[in-house]
C-alpha cells in the first residue's frame, strides 16, 4: 500500500495511503470522507505495559467530514493544490475540499510515520498538512489547528463504528461552537465553547453522562449500534456507566445547532441529547437558555 499520492493523481472511493510503517491509514471512504485513522494492527493498540488499549484501536484523527459527503475522487492537482471533488466534473463549483496550496509549489502528499499527513514541494518544503504528528507517545494530538481548505475544525463532528473517544479527546461541532468532551473523570459532556459566538455562555456545560468518577476510560461505538462508556475489564455490560440503549446507531454527531444526534442508516434519529440552540446564533446572547438546556 503506497504511503505517497504523487502530483496529477487521483484516489478514488475506497482507496487508500498508508504510512509505511502501517500504523496510520488515510482512507478516502466510500461516502466521500476522507479521513485518517489509527490502524487497529498497529503498534500503537498496545500501551506502554502490554495491554491493549481500546480506546486507539481505529480510532479516526483527522476528516473531511461533513463538507466532501458524496464526493467521487481527491486529487493532487498539477498547480499543487489538494482537492475533494463532487461528481460532475472537476470545476470550482464541485469543489468539496481543499487544502489552498495552489501556486505553492506541492509536488507529494505524505502519510508519514508520525501520523501527520503532509503536503511538500520537490525540495521538501511543507505546504500543508493535518497537523496529527504523534511524536514517540501514544495518543492523537485532537487539538490540532485546522490547516486550510474547508472550513473543519480541529476535531471530527461525528464519530462511527467502531470507532472510540479516549480520556481527554472530544468531538466538536464543524462550527466549533459545541464540544462533547469525554473528560478525564469519565464524564462525557456537552459544553458551548468559550471561543463561539455565544460568547455570554462561556464554558457551559450543557449536557452530561452523568458518569463522572465511576472509572470510565473509553466511550464505544458498537458495531450493534449502541454507544457505550465502558470501565476498565472488557467491554461487557456489568462494566458499562452509560450507554445509549439503541441498537441501529451509525453516526453520532455534535450539530452546528448544539444537539448531539444518533442516526441510524436511514438517516433517522434513534437517540439525542436533545440540546438544540432554537435562537438564532450570536443575538440576544442574555436571553433564557432554551428548552433542552436546563
Amino acid at each position: 500500500m503506497p504511503d505517497t499520492l504523487l502530483v496529477n493523481s487521483k484516489l478514488n472511493p475506497g482507496d487508500e495511503l498508508r504510512s509505511a510503517n502501517g500504523t496510520f491509514v488515510l482512507k478516502f471512504q466510500n461516502d466521500g470522507n476522507l479521513v485518517l485513522y489509527i490502524d487497529s494492527s498497529s503498534r500503537w493498540a498496545i500501551d506502554g505495559g502490554g495491554a491493549t488499549a481500546p480506546s486507539l484501536i481505529n480510532c479516526a484523527i483527522w476528516n473531511t467530514f461533513p463538507h466532501t459527503k458524496g464526493a467521487s475522487q481527491c486529487i493532487l492537482q498539477a498547480d499543487g493544490n489538494f482537492v475533494i471533488y463532487k461528481p460532475g466534473g472537476n470545476t470550482p463549483a464541485n469543489k468539496a475540499f481543499a487544502s489552498n496550496t495552489n501556486g505553492k509549489g506541492g509536488t507529494h502528499l505524505v502519510v508519514q510515520d508520525d501520523g501527520n499527513v503532509v503536503l511538500y514541494t520537490a525540495d521538501s518544503k511543507s505546504v500543508w498538512a493535518t497537523n496529527t504528528s504523534v511524536g514517540e507517545t501514544p495518543g492523537v494530538n485532537t487539538s490540532a489547528p485546522d490547516t486550510g481548505g474547508a472550513p473543519l475544525t480541529s476535531s471530527p463532528d461525528f464519530m462511527e463504528p467502531p470507532q472510540t473517544l479516549n480520556l481527554g479527546q472530544e468531538l466538536r461541532s464543524a462550527n466549533g461552537t459545541f464540544a462533547l468532551k469525554f473528560q478525564m473523570d469519565g464524564n462525557l459532556v456537552l459544553y458551548i465553547e468559550s471561543k463561539s459566538k455565544y460568547a455570554g455562555r462561556m464554558n457551559r456545560a450543557v449536557w452530561n453522562s452523568r458518569s463522572e468518577n465511576r472509572g470510565a476510560t473509553h466511550f464505544v461505538a458498537q458495531k450493534d449500534g449502541n454507544f457505550v462508556i465502558y470501565k476498565p475489564g472488557g467491554d461487557v455490560p456489568h462494566n458499562s456507566v452509560f450507554a445509549t440503549g439503541t441498537n441501529d446507531g451509525t453516526w453520532l454527531v455534535v450539530q452546528d445547532d448544539g444537539n448531539v444526534v444518533l442516526y441510524d442508516l436511514s438517516k433517522s434519529i434513534v437517540w439525542q441529547t436533545s440540546t438544540s440552540a432554537s435562537f438564532a446564533p450570536g443575538v440576544n446572547t442574555t436571553a433564557p437558555l432554551p428548552p433542552g438546556f436546563q
